[in-house]
């Protein structure tokens, strides 16, 4: 099994912001093995922050920035999320941690089920059902 990409939108690096991933400043892209480890790979600063919300080239800026990001991380859903889920390889998920550490340990305690989720996207499946992590467990 290989380790997921994954990207979470913030704006300081250290807190998750309470508005959709899209909005944010910037996105920290980690790697997280098997094992439950997480590589910091980069920060990508969000060209798109600023454009609308639900506007269909602000989800293409978005790709195009994160398009080798397995999973999106963000604390609220949004219009996008949803466009993202519904067609493409990308799995957006839902986490109700307010850092960027406590959203790494959910993502960590559940390796197994995201990986399955991400493996379903690249055997083409496109579920639309967003899922959401609490630190008590998930909640789709």
């Amino acid at each position: 099994m290989e380790h997921l990409r994954i990207c979470i939108g913030c704006n300081d690096g250290v807190r998750l912001e309470s508005t959709h991933m899209g909005d944010t400043g910037q996105f920290l892209v980690l790697d997280v093995s098997p094992e439950r480890e997480a590589v910091f790979v980069e920060t990508r600063i969000n060209r798109a922050s600023d454009l609308e919300h639900a506007r269909k080239d602000k989800m293409r800026e978005v790709l195009g920035i994160l398009h080798d990001v397995d999973v999106f991380i963000a604390r609220k859903n949004s219009p996008n999320f949803r466009k993202i889920a519904a067609g493409t390889k990308h799995q957006p998920i839902v986490v109700t941690a307010e850092t960027v550490e406590d959203a790494l340990r959910l993502i960590q305690r559940s390796f197994g089920e995201i990986q399955h989720l991400v493996d379903r996207r690249r055997r083409g499946e496109r579920p639309v059902e967003i899922p959401v992590f609490r630190p008590d467990g998930p909640s789709s």
